[in-house]
């Protein structure tokens, strides 16, 4: 680790795809950027948060996981809009947050939330349904466990009742494996 995994400044039309981010400060920082789209990316154990949106435009967040990021995992300020999406949360340390900052104008939706240790979704929301019906973010999201095969040894693979996720093969029913 180090103090930031990825630093995007000033960057337009970019894509950060299918890296690890671990024990870092920061997994990715964005400042001053447009489009950029951060996926498929695993964020852990990163001691101040996963990925940090600042002062950017137009930037998605998908299909990532995020577990052990404490404080938070994402934290967004002064950025118009965006996209957080179809991305994987477990917050294993108490007090740590899913989000930080201001979530105005960006999409929140089809997210995983699973807390192992007592923490929020945003700000003082740790009930995925209250924070719902308050802000008109995540409505198809879902806080139950993704069923990773060994999250706290790093293996984020999704398990199912026939198995694991692996090469395109695995569960194909949602309600035995959330996450796929």
């Amino acid at each position: 680790g180090g103090y930031r995994g990825v630093l995007a400044a000033s960057n337009r039309n970019i894509v950060i795809e299918r890296s690890l981010m671990v024990s870092n400060v920061v997994g990715i920082t964005t400042r001053s950027t447009t489009n950029v789209v951060i996926r498929n990316n695993r964020f852990w154990n990163n001691t101040t948060g996963g990925v940090e949106v600042l002062n950017s435009f137009s930037n998605v967040v998908e299909n990532n996981t995020f577990v052990g990021n404490k404080p938070w995992s994402i934290s967004i300020q002064n950025t118009l809009p965006s996209v957080l999406q179809n991305n994987i949360f477990e917050i294993n340390t108490t007090n740590s947050t899913a989000y930080s900052g201001v979530l105005d104008s960006v999409f929140v939706d089809y997210n995983i939330y699973h807390f192992t240790a007592p923490g929020y979704v945003y700000g003082t929301y740790s009930n995925l349904l209250t924070w719902q019906l308050n802000t008109r973010h995540d409505y198809r999201s879902v806080s139950t466990n993704p069923l990773m095969a060994s999250a706290s040894a790093g293996d984020f693979h999704l398990q199912s009742t026939v198995g694991r996720w692996v090469d395109g093969a695995g569960c194909g029913r949602g309600e035995e494996c959330p996450g796929l």
